[in-house]
């Protein structure tokens, strides 16, 4: 599953349903020998990616311009035995008699084992720790129980179709779905409010409406379908935000609550060459790479940003307010070190366990050590000579106290949601969504709209209101009256500038975002001085530098790790679908999409948060190369637990699917890669063979659109460096009897009598 970083204009919604459905399943092998470049526009690093396959067409082995090899063994039926890493690290993997994936041996050597029925639904997984999951299912193969050692007994109803019509926790709170004609989502009661979805009478069948009892959301689309309009009422403000998108349904502009405008000005290619806020210039002269995104830039006062990249692909250095951050990366990808040109002192070093967990993180003036159990829970943390020990439930995942040099106590209602956080009182919706927290005479309640994204918090300092883009950027945090405090300007989900409002005085201030989108440094224009910084400890628990350069004047900014909001009043990272907690470097609620999320459901990024991030508070991603370029993959190891799409007790993916799917914000946008496609058919010479495009140099990727059974989908095309297509990779499963993978790839195979290279069978996308 790729999430494409590289444009401001891809779907966010989609992109979540998908990875919250997502279905994992070992890798089928290719059929055919290959080796590829990866395509890249002007000025972009080459990037260079080897396979080997065996005689029976099975993917052997795979390496980088480094010689930093990956390596796959078989057993007799085909299955994969074995994947070696560059470290020399070995995953395996064991079969049942009718080839079902029953044991997966990770590199510590410890075992996640899995059972199916008579008709190969899973029924039971057991973790390292030995902690089991089960799930049971109807007669259509529906689940309709889970039992997890997390959260407790959940249950499900069906309706005629198979969709869900109840879901209770183990709380014994219960959701009731309703659905139109189509099979779409209209309601969500929760019994404590009703989530209610509209859908638009035209052939697109696009959202037309949300609405619940914190907020209420109405889209307009323009003449070609694409949205033009948003308009959320959030208790008595409306904030309005107005869309303008390019012939071929890249994002043109964005007009935020506060009137400002903000508009992407783009080349001949379509990528965006500058940024105008309010028609003037912020930053111009952007130059592009197919695998780090935007690899410089000019802010409108003359300083440069910029970040290069090294030949396999990593970054491998960039720039920040104070001067040039140098990364190094080892063989399995993962952060090893930051070196800090300007000022050595914030030089930072990084080590891993053989399962890619950060255990050591050391600077000039500390250090912080991590130790974890099988199941990747935090036992014990050094920082300096304060050791804090951790301990968890004796049957899950639940951290219930600290010891040590941080004293914390920690309880948990039936569904796994941390209800009393050391002497904070923490209250849930009956939709299991955080709601107050209260500790003494402070309390600070939190209110969400109908696609899960917080949209409220008020505390004894006043009312917040938070207005989203249909990618799931914050755009900005306004007062109860509507009235802006700050907005963020956005590339692609990079967070470039801050529009801060106070009274009537309105400033832009640079942000500086590091390798993970994260900001670091923002800047004033005008002085250049540092306004605002963040460093510290490697799972965000540190405060940010409000006044850097002592100017007696503090600059607060609530943006930390992506898709997460710093709560000053609790300390917590509001992180879109739960909350994030930096102390104990875990979330307090469990994944709600269950197991698929990683086989610990509390995790962050899986214990590594300077190589991996969790925009939505669900699944770990992590830089890879895609077929479209650098882009953020999630869950990149689909054998780390294998669950079916059907067994996911999610409750964003049940009730949200009918909205989402409708909602194609640029109707050319494919929400799983959220890249977008231009409307023509992928060009073939007059014999009808692919046709490289006629002013490409080298190696490149073609991107279009084909009409398929259920309507047009994204195609792109890779070539080679003597113009010989490679593959085709299909954005779509062409629906039954085919019903493959989505995304999906077709290899273009050597013709046996010399002529046009063969378009090879469908197999799941590498």
């Amino acid at each position: 599953m790729f999430i494409s970083t590289a444009l401001p204009g891809k779907v966010l919604l989609g992109s979540i349903l998908l990875l919250s459905q997502a279905a994992f399943a070992a890798p089928i092998a290719p059929t055919a020998a290959a080796s590829s470049v990866s395509a890249l526009p002007t000025h972009a690093t080459v990037v260079s990616r080897f396979k080997r396959y065996d005689a029976l067409g099975r993917l052997e082995k795979e390496w980088d311009a480094k010689g930093q090899v990956y390596s796959y063994s078989y057993d007799a039926n085909g299955n994969r035995q074995t994947s070696t890493d560059p470290l020399g690290r070995v995953t395996r993997y064991e079969y049942d008699a009718l080839n079902r994936l029953s044991k997966s041996t990770d590199a510590a050597g410890k075992a996640t084992l899995m059972s199916y029925d008579a008709r190969d639904n899973l029924v039971q997984v057991t973790d390292p720790e030995g902690f089991k999951t089960s799930y049971s299912y109807n007669g259509f193969d529906d689940l309709i129980k889970l039992v997890s050692p997390d959260t407790g007994t959940s249950s499900y109803t069906r309706t005629a179709s198979g969709q869900i019509q109840t879901h209770t926790d183990a709380r014994k709170k219960t959701a009731t779905y309703t659905y139109d004609d189509l099979g779409r989502v209209r309601s969500v009661n929760f019994g404590d409010g009703i989530n209610t979805f509209t859908y638009d009478t035209s052939l697109a069948g696009q959202i037309a409406s949300i609405s619940n009892p914190s907020s209420s959301t109405s889209y307009r689309y323009d003449a070609q379908g694409y949205l033009a309009e948003a308009q959320h009422q959030i208790g008595k403000a409306l904030a309005t935000v107005g869309y303008t998108a390019t012939s071929n349904g890249q994002l043109a502009s964005i007009r935020y609550p506060s009137g400002t405008m903000i508009s992407y000005l783009r080349d001949a290619a379509g990528q965006v060459s500058s940024v105008q806020i309010n028609g003037k210039p912020l930053l111009d002269q952007l130059v592009w790479s197919g695998h780090i995104g935007a690899q410089s830039w000019r802010w409108s006062n003359g300083q440069i940003w910029a970040r290069v990249a090294a030949n396999t692909g990593l970054l491998a250095g960039q720039s920040l307010a104070d001067g040039n951050r140098v990364y190094t990366f080892d063989a399995a990808s993962n952060l090893r070190r930051i070196e800090d040109i300007n000022a050595p002192q914030r030089s930072q070093e990084y080590s891993y366990d053989l399962l890619d967990r950060l255990n050591l993180a050391v600077s000039n003036n500390s250090s912080f050590n991590y130790f974890y159990d099988f199941n990747g829970n935090r036992t014990d943390q050094t920082v300096g000579a304060g050791t804090t020990n951790y301990k968890h439930a004796d049957n899950s995942n639940r951290l219930l106290s600290s010891s040590g040099a941080n004293k914390a106590t920690y309880t948990y209602d039936a569904a796994g949601n941390r209800a009393n956080d050391n002497g904070w009182v923490l209250t849930y919706n009956n939709a299991g969504r955080l709601i107050k927290s209260s500790k003494g005479t402070v309390a600070v309640s939190y209110s969400y709209n109908a696609l899960g994204q917080r949209v409220g918090k008020t505390s004894a300092t006043g009312t917040s209101l938070f207005v989203y883009d249909t990618q799931g950027h914050l755009l900005g945090e306004y007062q109860a009256d509507g009235k802006p405090v700050q907005e963020t300007i956005w590339l692609g989900d990079t967070p470039v500038a801050v529009v801060s409002t106070t009274g009537v005085s309105t400033n832009i201030s640079y942000i500086w975002a590091d390798h993970l989108g994260t900001p670091r440094q923002i800047t004033d224009p005008a002085s250049k001085q540092i306004l605002w910084r963040w460093d510290g400890e490697p799972f965000g628990n540190s405060l940010a530098d409000e006044d850097p350069s002592k100017t007696g004047k503090k600059f607060s900014y609530n943006l930390r790790f992506p898709g997460q909001y710093f709560d000053k009043e609790t300390g917590k990272h509001y992180n879109y679908f739960r909350d994030y907690d930096p102390a104990t470097g875990r979330y307090i609620q469990s994944d709600p999409i269950g197991l698929a999320g990683g086989i610990n459901t509390y995790g962050y990024v899986g214990g590594n948060p300077v190589s991996a991030i969790d925009p939505f508070g669900l699944v770990r991603c992590r830089w890879v190369i895609s077929p479209l370029g650098m882009a953020y993959q999630c869950n990149p190891d689909p054998m780390d637990v294998l669950i079916p799409s059907r067994s996911l007790p999610q409750q964003f993916a049940d009730f949200c699917k009918g909205a989402v799917d409708g909602f194609d914000k640029f109707k050319n946008i494919i929400f799983n890669t959220g890249d977008s496609f231009p409307d023509r058919p992928l060009p073939r010479d007059k014999h009808g063979n692919p046709a490289p495009e006629a002013d490409a140099e080298g190696p490149h990727t073609q991107l279009g659109q084909k009409d398929g059974r259920k309507g047009k989908y994204g195609q792109a095309r890779e070539f080679d460096v003597n113009g010989k297509p490679v593959r085709d990779v299909d954005f779509t499963d062409h629906g039954r009897p085919q019903n493959h993978s989505n995304p999906h790839q077709h290899d273009w195979l050597p013709n046996p009598t010399g002529g046009t290279p063969q378009h090879g069978p469908a197999r799941p996308l590498e």
